[in-house]
């Protein structure tokens, strides 16, 4: 497949950009070392040292670069490689296969634990050194009263291009990694941001501790990231800057996924990157204020961005219901998302719903014979096609058929599960690698509602609050949603109150705003934590500024069917 190096249409894009920030930070005077002798002059005064972290870490790199220092000083130490004792690869392949799906796009969530990977968990120290140093993955447990450095970095820099790596992260491994951390943190007295092995940057856990209790006391905003796609468009290419151009088009922007996400702390001189996760295990009561009982360490909302201006369709396509997503995949809750048009050419449009009175079996027949002879299919036919607008709210609940229609910039507010996408009809197009995407139409088939009505699948604004120079105008979600969405609109500034609740905000029009005194652009979004109990937001720009404000809902029937493991 080529691409043009600048598709014929991109004039209608204009190539000002918008202040977004690809890398934001949050300074905070912390102390961040950023190399080994000072980490070894720490490791020498302890006779055993746990140098435990995260998949990916790169531990030959750790290990080399304080052996070097550990040497030179004429310290008698000996290293203790716990990843070498893990079961064998084919031990653990039998034991891990239930939860890799076989041939499925999908695995299921594995409930095993730091210590299923190994056959025994005892160690026995040699009497000759005078320096005991255990590293690698599950190295806590291996000796549980030494102290504790934990190594993590940034999971963007993890390979998944591979369906089956991508699989075992997932489904396995991010979930036996974020088990154990979690259950070790208290032991733990060092922190090290190993995304760059030959600079690390490392801080201690007390004084980390005490910089995010500040930090949230504030609203906070995660690191981004993008993603090419074979639908992509050219919007978020040309107008945020410091994004590779190398890249045929963006389809994606990851605004706000916490599995992924990370906190930057800088103190001016160097930069600590912290995944989210961290904080919702400590500091859960203070992001979440009183959902923090139902949703426990897990952050419930996701943001992205879906760009089809200069593009094609986004796949036919339908997510799974709760119940389907629990028992097949052993996710939580279910995909239930909206789309909010950000940006929208001429003509663009939102497929959403089935046609009145389609009949899904013949749907399914030509849905089916495409699959199999790449014969086009007539999805006007069956689907409805409606036109969409800037500050427009589509409602996709689970079961839902739909598809963002070329010429959109989307904000998709969503559950945070992202995986779930069952396409039912690709338009016949090739992957960016040439290959076409899978097709999963009996999942799909399995899930698809046909009885929802355009009338409960777009939002219809209604204000609810005046002043002086603002109004907050209600974007009804539909009653599978949990969450609800409201719009902060105003000339010079508004005030809103938390009410012990988490503020998910991110500015849909305006060149920039405040929020407590914190900057953020067109398109920044950021999280307001319950613990703050005020947010004013301040207009920067001379035109009236637009903020969108996700929160959850006060109960919800998806509350009473989470599974245990995340209470």
């Amino acid at each position: 497949m080529t691409h043009r190096s600048t598709p014929s249409s991109l004039c209608s894009i204009k190539q000002q950009k918008i202040g977004y920030r690809i890398a934001p930070t949050h300074y905070h005077p912390i102390t961040i070392n950023t190399d080994y002798q000072s980490l070894a002059s720490w490791i020498i005064q302890q006779p055993i040292v746990v140098i435990d972290g995260y998949t990916g870490v790169d531990w030959e790199g750790i290990q080399s670069a304080l052996s070097d220092i550990l040497t030179e000083q004429g310290i008698r130490f000996k290293w203790y490689d716990i990843g070498k004792l893990q079961k064998s690869t084919a031990v653990l392949e039998q034991q891990l296969a239930p939860f890799m799906g076989g041939d499925a796009h999908w695995g299921s969530i594995c409930p095993l634990g730091m210590a299923d990977l190994y056959p025994q968990t005892n160690l026995h120290l040699h009497p000759d050194f005078d320096q005991h140093i255990i590293i690698g993955p599950g190295a806590a447990l291996f000796h549980t009263s030494a102290p504790v450095i934990y190594a993590e970095h940034s999971k963007l820099t993890l390979d998944l291009s591979d369906p089956e790596a991508f699989k075992r992260f997932y489904y396995i491994d991010r979930v036996i990694y974020n088990e154990h951390k979690a259950a070790i943190r208290d032991r733990i007295k060092i922190m090290i941001d190993a995304t760059s092995v030959s600079r690390p940057a490392w801080v201690w856990r007390k004084e980390l501790n005490a910089a995010i209790d500040q930090l949230l006391t504030q609203p906070i905003r995660l690191l981004p990231w993008f993603a090419p796609g074979p639908w992509g468009g050219q919007w978020l290419k040309a107008k945020i800057d410091g994004l590779p151009q190398s890249v045929p088009n963006y389809a994606w922007g990851f605004e706000l996924v916490a599995p992924e996400s990370m906190l930057l702390i800088d103190n001016g001189k160097a930069t600590f990157g912290l995944p989210f996760e961290w904080l919702m295990y400590d500091w859960q009561q203070a992001i979440l204020g009183r959902h923090a009982a139902i949703f426990g360490s897990y952050f419930p909302i996701r943001f992205d961005f879906l760009d089809t201006i200069d593009g094609g369709h986004l796949s036919i396509q339908c997510h799974p219901s709760q119940k389907f997503i629990q028992k097949q995949y052993n996710e939580p809750i279910a995909q239930d998302e909206t789309y909010y048009i950000l940006e929208a050419a001429p003509g663009a449009t939102v497929f959403l719903g089935l046609r009145p009175g389609v009949d899904t079996g013949l749907f399914r027949q030509e849905l089916t014979e495409s699959a199999a002879t790449n014969k086009p299919v007539a999805i006007g036919d069956f689907v409805q096609e409606h036109p969409s607008a800037k500050h427009d709210l589509f409602l996709i609940p689970n079961g839902a058929v739909h598809s963002a229609g070329k010429g959109n910039l989307v904000l998709e507010i969503s559950a945070t599960p992202y995986l779930y996408t069952f396409k039912m009809y690709d338009w016949l197009r090739p992957n960016l690698d040439g290959e076409l995407r899978p097709i999963s139409i009996e999942e799909a088939f399995a899930n698809l509602r046909p009885g929802y009505t355009s009338e409960e699948l777009v939002a219809r604004p209604r204000t609810v609050e005046t002043g002086n120079d603002w109004q907050i105008t209600e974007l009804p979600t539909h009653p599978q949603h949990f969450y609800n969405i409201r719009r902060l609109e105003f000339d010079s500034s508004i005030e809103v109150t938390t009410d012990n609740r988490c503020l998910m905000m991110i500015l849909v029009e305006g060149e920039s705003i405040r929020a407590n005194g914190a900057v953020y652009n067109y398109l920044e979004s950021f999280v307001n934590p319950a613990a703050v109990s005020r947010v004013t937001l301040t207009n920067n720009g001379s035109t009236r500024a637009y903020v969108l404000m996700v929160t959850l809902k006060d109960d919800h029937p998806v509350y009473h069917r989470l599974p245990p493991v995340i209470m």
